[in-house]
C-alpha cells in the first residue's frame, strides 16, 4: 500500500518555496517502525526490591547476676554450758536439829556443788559435795545449828572453771520452849513451826510434821474453827486402833490422848492433803507420818509430859 505524502518546505535564498514530496510505502515504514522497536526494546521496569528488613536488634546479654558470696564458716566457741542453780530450805528449824539445803543445778550433772554461809558480810564454804547424774543435790546446813536466828546460805556449782551461784536462801533457827528441857522425855508441839519434837533430856530424838486445829467441819456439816490447847499437859491414855465416833467413824491410828479428847494421832487427811490454808483439825494433832506416829506412839508413856506452845 502506498502513500503519498506532501512536505512543503519553505527555505531558500529568494524565498521560494520548494515542495518536496516524499512517497513512502506505510510497509515501509511500519517496518521501519518494527525494526526500530526491536532495536530498542522497552525495559521492563524491574521491580523496587523490597527493602530488606532491618535486622531484628539482637537483645543485650542479660548481666550475670553476681555469684552469691559464700559465708564465712561460723567460728565455733567454746562457751560454758548453760547453768541454773536452785536452792531451798525448810525456812524454820529448831536449834541442834539437822536440816539442809537441797535444789537442782540445770546442765551441771556430777559437778563440783559446796554451799556458802554469809559470815559478817562475806560468804564461807561450809559443805561441798557433787551433784548427781540430773544435777540434784542436797547438803547440810551446819552453819549456826546452835545459834538462833535467821541465817543467810547460797549454792555453788562450778563448771569449767566457772561458778554458777543461786539465789540466796535463809533458815531461821529457834529455841525449844523453855519448859521442854528437862532431866526426862518431852513431847514439844510447836504450832509456828507445825513440828511435834520428842526430846530426851533437852537433846531432840525425833521431829515430825503437825497439823493443828483450824478450819473443820462440825457435826451438822457446817464450818468453824478449832483450835488446840495450849500448855503444860501429860499423856492420859493411849489406843492403837482409835475410831473418832463423833466425826463421821473417822480413823485415828496410833492416838496418844493429853487433854481431854485431843490427842496425838495419824492422819489420813493431813498425809493426803497437807497444810491447806486454815483448815486443821478438830483439836487433835495430827501427823502425816505412818512410821513417825507409831514411833511415837511406841516411844511415850502414859504420864508423859506434853508441851503445846505457839
Amino acid at each position: 500500500m502506498r502513500e503519498k505524502v506532501t512536505v512543503s518546505m519553505w527555505g531558500g535564498a529568494r524565498g521560494t518555496a520548494r515542495r518536496l514530496v516524499v512517497v513512502m510505502t506505510s510497509v515501509a515504514v511500519m517496518a521501519a517502525g518494527v525494526s526500530s522497536a526491536a532495536a530498542e526494546p522497552i525495559p521492563t521496569p524491574t521491580s523496587e526490591p523490597a527493602p530488606t528488613s532491618e535486622p531484628a536488634p539482637t537483645s543485650e546479654p542479660l548481666p550475670t547476676s553476681e555469684p552469691t558470696p559464700t559465708s564465712e564458716p561460723t567460728p565455733t566457741e567454746t562457751t560454758a554450758p548453760a547453768v541454773t542453780v536452785t536452792a531451798k530450805t525448810a525456812g524454820t528449824k529448831v536449834i541442834r536439829t539437822a536440816s539442809n539445803v537441797w535444789g537442782t543445778a540445770t546442765g551441771a550433772p556430777n559437778a563440783p556443788v559446796s554451799v556458802q554461809a554469809l559470815k559478817g558480810g562475806s560468804w564461807s564454804t561450809s559443805q561441798t559435795s557433787t551433784t548427781d547424774s540430773r544435777g540434784s543435790y542436797v547438803l547440810p546446813l551446819t552453819y549456826g545449828a546452835s545459834t538462833p536466828g535467821t541465817h543467810t546460805f547460797r549454792v555453788v556449782v562450778t563448771v569449767g572453771g566457772t561458778r554458777y551461784y543461786s539465789p540466796t536462801v535463809t533458815l531461821t533457827r529457834t529455841r525449844l520452849d523453855p519448859r521442854c528441857y528437862t532431866s526426862g522425855v518431852v513431847v514439844c508441839a510447836s504450832k509456828n513451826d507445825r513440828k511435834v519434837y520428842y526430846v530426851d533430856r533437852g537433846r531432840i530424838v525425833r521431829t515430825l510434821d503437825a497439823r493443828f486445829g483450824g478450819r473443820a467441819y462440825d457435826v451438822n456439816g457446817r464450818e468453824r474453827m478449832y483450835s488446840t490447847a495450849e500448855g503444860t499437859f501429860y499423856v492420859t491414855r493411849k489406843v492403837r486402833n482409835e475410831v473418832s465416833y463423833t466425826y463421821d467413824n473417822t480413823p485415828m491410828p496410833f492416838s496418844v490422848y493429853f487433854y481431854g479428847g485431843q490427842a496425838f494421832h495419824y492422819s489420813y487427811g493431813f498425809a493426803r492433803d497437807g497444810w491447806v490454808g486454815d483448815w486443821g483439825s478438830h483439836g487433835c494433832v495430827n501427823l502425816r507420818d505412818w512410821a513417825g506416829a507409831e514411833w511415837l506412839f511406841n516411844h511415850t508413856k502414859v504420864g508423859t509430859k506434853v508441851v503445846v506452845y505457839r
